[in-house]
């Protein structure tokens, strides 16, 4: 029987003492129970089995989040249990393991919160594939009908990593000072379209390798791809597209003082907007615009912008021919009039393939397919005019030159099977001798050790047992210099990574009047 009156009971002593067990909301109810030899514990216990899923999906979110140091804690771990509650209530997280669908929760509210956390960190916590929790992740979306919300839907902005980023490359004091940088970086890249398409840890692994360069730190590729979590190669690509940009034209002093004017234009923007309305959605800050796109002003135009206006060339050119193909037709239309020529009788293909058999054709009708001397003569002159543009660009044949006369050198072929090439032989030693004396075989083969393969005395085994002594020397040196070699390719190679690096250094010249395209080139060292 339930009763929400507390009841008291008097103790030994006279104090009263409420009766029963305070239960959380938890469901974990603590109770004291002896174990062996009348041990006594203290024990907790719930309630049924869905108590228990909701509990051990309570403590993976909370060790997911210690671990990853995500702040503020309680507040994260509590929304993220509140969405593992609803999956456990719809049967989401039967046949799925429950560190998966606790990752799924915690990163879909640090999405909804703006986290700087990627699906690859929660990955890597909890051991699993990248890709299976990816797909438990979208499917956490479709049961909870978020697929379409704006804050899972909407592209992720690089700039939210940067910070993060730059805190776990150790610079120091100049953390902020680098992290400014990057952001202007990116800002620059969002303008010029290098975000579409692509992930944002590439973009952040381009901006901050940029940027800690031209504040003097040496940092490598390889030190950012253990951050950013993409290869190496990705990189290299991100820093030739960003090679191709305007921006790559400034010097770092006037790429600071872009950045600064930007920043002013895009807090005046915000400040006298009042919002923006898109067509079937709901009204969004011109705030939020900005942060996406980057900006109204300034940059590239984007690849679909390029590709439309290369598909209007196509077009300008078509009509272009079509043009000229109509002015062609008008202009043998007019000579045909002026010359009044007989009546020529047109055959289509159709009317060739219609005839079962030409030898029904007289002599007279296949005269009149012919044409005559001054058709042949306004036919070469309408086909100078459609490509005039053609024979002015080739150059002139010099009269009488080679390759006109028709005669062409005549190559002789080598009868491999031709008697000279025969030999005959008594004894194997003599076809052997002839055989060695006609062919090389090989450069590696020694044919002095063959020629006296059937000629060999004991004083000859002698002098072949000291050849093959003397000889194992030199085959352990050959070994030592392959080493060599490998190791020099080796130092060659640490040695070109080294500058490739050092091209960004403050003390190579970078920003002292050096565009960044030339120091991206300099030394013949490129990114791509």
């Amino acid at each position: 029987m339930f009763s929400n009156d507390p009841t008291f009971l008097k103790t030994a002593t006279g104090a009263s003492q409420v009766v029963g067990n305070v239960v959380p909301e938890s469901g974990l109810a603590p109770t004291l129970s002896r174990g062996p030899r009348g041990q006594v514990t203290l024990s907790f216990q719930s309630q049924d089995s869905h108590e228990k899923t909701l509990n051990r999906g309570r403590s993976e979110i909370n060790e997911l989040a210690d671990r990853l140091s995500i702040r503020p804690r309680e507040d994260i771990a509590a929304s993220a249990h509140r969405l593992y509650k609803l999956a456990v209530q719809r049967n989401f997280t039967r046949g799925r393991r429950t560190q998966q669908v606790a990752a799924a929760c915690l990163y879909t509210i640090c999405r909804q919160e703006q986290k700087p956390y990627m699906l690859i960190d929660f990955s890597d916590c909890i051991q699993a594939n990248v890709y299976l929790l990816g797909a438990v992740f979208l499917q956490l979306l479709q049961l909870l009908r978020l697929e379409a919300h704006p804050i899972i839907s909407r592209p992720i902005d690089p700039s939210l990593y940067i910070h993060r980023f730059a805190d776990r490359m150790n610079f120091g004091k100049s953390m902020h000072t680098v992290a400014n940088t990057a952001l202007r970086l990116v800002a620059s890249m969002k303008r010029d379209w290098m975000q579409t398409g692509r992930r944002p840890a590439g973009i952040c692994g381009a901006a901050l390798f940029i940027a800690s360069h031209m504040h003097g730190f040496r940092r490598k590729k390889r030190d950012i791809v253990g951050v950013v979590h993409v290869c190496e190669a990705t990189i290299k690509k991100r820093l030739g597209e960003f090679e191709c940009t305007p921006s790559a034209q400034l010097t770092t002093s006037e790429f600071e003082q872009w950045g600064i004017q930007y920043e002013k234009e895009q807090a005046l923007q915000t400040s006298q907007s009042t919002g923006l309305t898109l067509a079937g959605g709901p009204s969004n800050d011109l705030d939020d615009i900005v942060k996406l796109c980057g900006g109204f002003s300034g940059g590239q135009d984007p690849p679909s912008f390029s590709k439309g206006i290369e598909n209007l060339k196509l077009k300008a050119e078509r009509k272009l021919q079509l043009e000229y193909r109509k002015e062609a037709a008008e202009i043998a239309s007019e000579l045909d009039t002026k010359e009044n020529p007989p009546a020529v009788r047109v055959v289509t293909k159709e009317n060739i393939h219609t005839c079962p058999d030409l030898s029904e054709i007289d002599d007279a009708e296949i005269d009149q397919y012919l044409h005559t001397s001054d058709e042949i003569r306004v036919k070469e002159q309408l086909w100078n005019q459609m490509n005039a543009e053609y024979l002015n660009s080739q150059p002139q044949l010099e009269q009488g030159g080679s390759g006109k006369d028709g005669k062409g050198k005549s190559r002789k072929r080598r009868n491999r099977n031709s008697t000279g090439e025969k030999y005959s032989a008594d004894t194997a030693s003599e076809a052997t001798h002839k055989m060695l004396a006609s062919k090389r075989l090989s450069s590696k083969i020694n044919y002095t050790a063959l020629q006296e393969l059937f000629d060999e005395t004991p004083e000859d085994a002698q002098k072949k047992k000291k050849s093959a002594e003397t000889a194992a020397p030199s085959v352990k040196s050959s070994r030592e210099k392959g080493k060599k070699k490998t190791r020099r390719k080796a130092i060659l190679a640490e040695e070109a990574d080294d500058a490739d690096d050092a091209r960004f250094l403050a003390s190579s010249g970078l920003g002292f009047g050096m565009p960044l395209k030339d120091t991206l080139t300099k030394k013949r060292v490129r990114f791509s």
